[in-house]
């Protein structure tokens, strides 16, 4: 049912007593709450609807009055095929004499055909409508436990959640049904497996992960090792079980429970040779991201030592190692000068060399400091300059100064010269300002400086010294735009910094988009008969503009801002206007920033995910994940949006229409709606690379810092106007990648175009990808596309 009206807010729907379905309809075209004003004269608070739809040329189902019917009658209901009567005469039939009942529904049960598809369900509804009066039908939940009807075996199943300690045989059903070929039985048969009160009820629970797993089950059981964790874990530990001896089940179980004591249990279970790769990847992540315990990560460095490990698995543990310095303050307990022989053993080329770059600066090994600085004056890779630019600044005293300032002042790309620039504010407030104002001054159109405004704002005195060393200078308009977008990002208010910027910059006082009643209601007509939604699109995707860093669309962008995808169909192009010209009048409900301010004096914002007794979980605008522990937190305080104030200042009022119109179409009926059918719509490109490569198979083996975020439009196609273009022997591509998750055995991609884009799966080239059958699991998808020829954009389909 759709329709244009903008009152029309469905908010349930059953089928009647007359087979018609019937619609409530809050009727209301305004539904936000604390985002529009409580006052305004559109909300309606009377009136409401009920849509009645029903069948052309069919008549209604005649209207029977239940409560006059006899009880064998109300027993013939259970097979009509009108939800109504069934739901409705076991409400009647819950009120009747139970003796009476239970001989009806025995004697209108004798009389179904047990060769019907249907039989099972009607035994269920014979079932349920006992259960109503309080009586368990033994003999019926056996028989459906064990029937051919995977819907009534599953909602049996259930019952054995509800009815557990009234069941004798309850145990046994639910040890035998974890097993079944349905998965539907799997999943209700782990959720009774959380009543059951014995050790081995968890590990029970995990023999389903012996069958394909959906993220439902998935849940299911992650759920179940929490729940039975006061059971499981004290059996485990008294030798009372074992998990059948599967280690894929016991990890699976110590994940879930996400205790640092568990640590100790998953690196036994490492080194056990039968594991996966990806499986033995995971457990020794999880260890350094959990482990609070010195010698349990110094077991994860040497393995990271040893010549046998793979690549992958070295850099996903250096990269936990890395935040367990840098978040958690923790390091491995032995002798931590062997980072060395990694440095040595990379020779600056493989993927985790910028993890040991790091670390060398977070553990402060003063042997590798030059290494450091070498690395980053000579290296060719962008990555390694930048990890190298961190290590030093992790060292935090006078010589690690030193060097940032020499890079900031003399290195060969400019963008190196900001990124050093910016890291001195991390080691020395005072004397980094003074660095900052001179990169900025020195900055050109087009330079970026973010990331200096970004290590600025991390420090809490930062603003007011940058401040005050931008006295007197000029910096180019652009410049300072974008360092003000930056800013205004932050949801920190830096007034004498923004005041500096724009003096320094020669941009006037922000003036905004500050309309009368009457040029706003002016305004809104011109977006309603002007309005270009498609050029609006345009503008949202523009790079400058940065509405997906923070906003997604379907689930593609970024998150520390509400997704848009219906936001045309939920609120008025009023609302839409005042968020985009003043974000901090009135901000959704949780998405509010946090600032966080610890005991180093450093600066954080973001949005809050969660908050245990341990740590707090912020979203950052640039959609990093910083795990900050509570013991170091000095401050805390509300922020604002993190949209930028002033973001809409540097558009025309033609673009400012389209932009609005586009956002108020999305949702409606029409284009702008979501489909149906699932895309890919989060995807990663290779950065623009100057250097030539021998093949795609080079490029494809890039590390991951040379990936950058991109996202398909509503539509699901990836535009391909602004992504890079990369030399490949005489040819020019774009690379773009992303990862495919299929729950269901099989799956189907459809990549559209044909012609012109070559694709590689885990890895390998695929010689025909007209419609590709895919088996359950993750997989990565690259498409390599040919610029010589005219493609617009690409995309890939997703089915079952």
């Amino acid at each position: 049912v759709k329709t244009r009206h903008v009152a029309f807010r469905p908010i349930d729907v059953k089928m009647g007593p007359d087979g018609a379905i019937y619609i409530a309809d809050w009727y209301n075209p305004i539904i936000q709450h604390g985002e529009v004003d409580f006052r305004d004269e559109r909300r309606d608070h009377t009136h409401g609807r009920i849509w009645r739809i029903t069948a052309k040329g069919r008549p209604l189902v005649p209207r029977i009055n239940l409560e006059e019917l006899a009880t064998d009658e109300l027993c013939e209901m259970l097979a009509s095929p009108e939800p109504w009567r069934v739901q409705n005469a076991k409400q009647v039939l819950k009120h009747r004499d139970r003796a009476e009942v239970h001989d009806n529904l025995n004697r209108w049960l004798a009389k179904q055909d047990h060769t019907s598809d249907d039989y099972y369900r009607r035994m269920l509804q014979v079932f349920w409508a006992s259960e109503a009066q309080g009586v368990i039908r033994h003999d019926l939940l056996n028989l459906l436990l064990k029937c051919r009807d995977p819907q009534a075996k599953a909602s049996a199943t259930r019952a054995l959640f509800h009815w557990h300690d009234s069941i004798p045989n309850a145990d046994e059903w639910i040890e035998l049904l974890v097993n079944d070929s349905h998965a539907r039985v799997r999943l209700e048969a782990v959720r009774a497996a959380t009543k059951m009160k014995y050790p081995d009820a968890c590990q029970i629970a995990m023999r389903a992960l012996d069958h394909p797993v959906d993220r439902f089950l998935d849940f299911a059981l992650w759920t179940a090792a929490r729940d039975l964790k006061s059971t499981w874990v004290p059996g485990l530990d008294a030798g009372e079980i074992d998990f059948d001896g599967d280690p894929n089940h016991l990890i699976f179980a110590l994940k879930a429970i996400e205790e640092p004591n568990v640590a100790n249990r998953l690196l036994a279970l490492a080194s056990n040779t039968d594991l996966s790769a990806d499986l033995r990847r995971d457990i020794l992540r999880t260890v350094a991201e959990t482990s609070a315990n010195g010698n349990e990560l110094q077991q994860l460095f040497d393995l990271c030592l040893q010549p046998s490990t793979d690549g992958e698995t070295r850099n996903a543990v250096l990269a936990a190692l890395v935040d367990a310095a840098k978040n958690r303050r923790l390091k491995p307990s032995g002798d931590l000068n062997a980072l060395a022989t990694l440095l040595q053993r990379s020779g600056g080329g493989t993927a985790d060399i910028e993890n040991v770059l790091r670390l060398a600066g977070l553990w402060r090994i003063s042997s590798l400091r030059s290494e450091l600085f070498n690395i980053a004056a000579q290296a060719k890779r962008d990555g390694n300059v930048i990890a190298s630019l961190d290590g030093l600044a992790a060292y935090g005293d006078e010589l690690a100064m030193k060097m940032l300032s020499e890079f900031a002042a003399g290195h060969s790309e400019t963008v190196f010269r900001s990124a050093a620039a910016a890291r001195t504010m991390l080691v020395d407030a005072n004397a980094g300002s003074r660095i900052v104002a001179q990169r900025l001054v020195a900055s050109l159109e087009n330079d970026d400086p973010s990331e200096m405004i970004r290590l600025t704002l991390r420090t809490k005195k930062g603003p007011d010294l940058l401040a005050t060393a931008l006295a007197g200078k000029s910096v180019h308009p652009e410049v300072a735009r974008s360092a003000l977008n930056e800013l205004g990002s932050s949801g920190l208010t830096a007034t004498s910094l923004t005041s500096a910027l724009r003096k320094a910059g020669g941009l006037e006082m922000r003036r905004g988009w500050v309309m009368s009643d009457a040029e706003r209601l002016a305004f809104l007509a011109e977006v309603e008969a002007k309005g270009y939604p498609a050029a609006g699109e345009r503008i949202f995707r523009r790079s400058k503009m940065a509405c997906q860093k923070c906003h997604a669309i379907g689930g593609a962008g970024g998150q520390v801002g509400p997704d848009l995808a219906s936001i045309g169909a939920s609120a008025q192009a009023d609302y839409i206007l005042e968020s985009l010209v003043e974000p901090n009048k009135k901000i959704k409900e949780n998405y509010h920033s946090l600032i966080i301010v610890d005991q180093d004096g450093q600066v954080f914002t973001g949005i809050k995910i969660r908050e245990t007794n341990d740590s707090l979980l912020l979203r950052t605008a640039e959609n990093q994940i910083l795990n900050i522990p509570l013991k170091s937190i000095d401050e805390r305080a509300d922020g604002g949006s993190l949209m930028p104030a002033g973001l809409a200042d540097t558009l025309t009022r033609s673009e400012l229409v389209d932009l609005v119109r586009y956002l108020s179409e999305l949702g409606k009926i029409g284009r702008y709606a979501l489909p149906r059918e699932k895309y890919a719509r989060t995807w990663r490109t290779l950065s623009n690379d100057e250097r030539k490569q021998k093949s795609v198979e080079t490029l494809l083996a890039s590390p991951a810092s040379d990936w950058t975020d991109r996202f398909s439009a509503i539509d699901g196609a990836l535009p391909t106007n602004d992504l890079p273009a990369l030399s490949v022997g005489d040819q020019r591509v774009s690379v773009v990648k992303c990862s495919i998750s299929l729950d269901n055995p099989v799956g189907f991609l459809k990549i559209t175009p044909h012609s012109g884009v070559h694709v590689w799966m885990n890895g390998n080239e695929v010689a025909d990808h007209a419609n590709l059958t895919v088996p359950n699991g993750e997989h990565e998808v690259v498409l390599v596309i040919d610029r010589a020829k005219s493609i617009p954009n690409v995309s890939i389909q997703i089915s079952n």
